[in-house]
């Protein structure tokens, strides 16, 4: 989660975070939360993993 939040809150968030249905979140354990939230409903977050580095690329 460490990974998604770094790059949320990399310059121009508002341009990634545009097409998607929320916006960047202010700290790792509201990252942890959305993504908890959403995993407890009936969809899934979904996180891109480079797998050379192991790390979250994208969502």
């Amino acid at each position: 989660m460490a990974d998604l939040y770094a790059l949320s809150i990399l310059p121009g968030d508002a341009e990634r975070y545009r097409w998607l249905p929320s916006e960047a979140t202010q700290s790792v354990a509201k990252m942890e939360a959305r993504i908890d939230k959403t995993n407890a409903g009936p969809d899934r977050y979904v996180a891109v993993v480079d797998k050379a580095s192991g790390r979250a690329v994208g969502q």
